[in-house]
């Protein structure tokens, strides 16, 4: 009767003996330690602080390419970081990508934030083109008050009047039109630092 036993804990010890070998010769895998999002987007954020826009931005793209939680909070920092004045890299389009992006998550607290941002880019996009569009005009009608300068003058004169005219009210529109860029401007910086202190 001992003799099955001790045959049995006998057997018992040669496996573990075993299998203790095999385990400790098995190449073992690194692990792989990824920060949680919440981490990187805090140091995201002291980066962004310290003037380092490009090392934030890789550390937010990183947050958006996990796709795991924190997306929203990283393509809402994306957006800000890329419309930050003093960003040697600041990229309005990029921005407006990473807004749309935010806004296909409807139950995002950064939603009316993105939407808001997204209507001003719209309008400064809007006001950029008007302004081209003037300053094009305004470079016809000099060309052509340059022009009847050197024809008939006196003849001309009438003619002249008028483009001078329809040259100061383009030029007014002008200045009105930098008035409301500088204004939307003003408002995205105001609801960057709101957005700011909400963090």
């Amino acid at each position: 009767m001992k003799r099955p036993l001790t045959l049995a804990v006998t057997c018992y010890l040669l496996l573990s003996i075993v299998l203790a070998a095999a385990c400790n010769r098995a190449p073992r895998q690194p692990v792989s330690v990824r920060p949680p999002a919440l981490e990187l987007a805090q140091r995201a954020e002291n980066l962004w602080m310290q003037g380092n826009y490009d090392q934030a931005a890789k550390l937010y793209l990183e947050i958006v390419n996990r796709n795991e939680n924190g997306i929203e909070p990283a393509l809402a920092g994306l957006a800000l970081l890329y419309l930050q004045p003093d960003n040697p890299g600041r990229d309005a389009t990029a921005a407006r990508s990473y807004l749309l992006r935010l806004l296909s998550h409807p139950a995002s607290r950064y939603r009316h934030l993105a939407e808001t941002l997204v209507s001003m880019l719209d309008q400064i996009e809007e006001a950029n083109r008007t302004l081209r569009a003037q300053q094009q005009t305004i470079g016809l009608l000099e060309a052509e008050i340059e022009r009847l300068k050197n024809v008939e003058l006196p003849r001309q004169a009438q003619t002249l009047s008028a483009m001078l005219d329809e040259l100061e009210k383009a030029r007014k529109n002008l200045r009105a039109q930098e008035q409301t860029i500088k204004q939307l401007q003003a408002e995205i910086e105001r609801l960057k630092k709101i957005d700011l202190r909400r963090r």
